[in-house]
């Protein structure tokens, strides 16, 4: 198939990082941390981004999610586990939005 030839392709440090990733997603292993975007206008915070951060020992990074979730066709786990992840941590956004005023 088109994602066992894109795996064949790459290299011995690229099929590690590729392992640890496919850990991370199947583990769940992510935290979010939301960043606040403010009005231009009158300077109120008016919603949140969700920055997604893969939990590893190793220099893994959202690229690396991204990138290896593209090659095996699993975007859609990506999505997902963002979705409900910020969804479950909703009341910290709360929390962090009140201890900050």
């Amino acid at each position: 198939s088109n994602i066992n030839y894109r795996i064949q392709t790459l290299s011995d440090a690229e099929k590690s990082e590729l392992e640890e990733v496919m850990h991370i997603i199947d583990e769940n292993r992510f935290n979010y941390h939301f960043q606040p975007i403010v009005s231009a206008v009158n300077g109120d915070i008016y919603s949140y981004e969700a920055l997604m951060r893969p939990v590893s020992e190793n220099k893994i990074t959202p690229y690396h999610i991204i990138k290896y979730a593209e090659i095996t066709d699993r975007m859609d786990d990506i999505e997902r586990a963002t979705l409900i992840n910020a969804c479950l941590s909703k009341g910290n956004v709360n929390q962090d939005k009140n201890n900050s005023k």
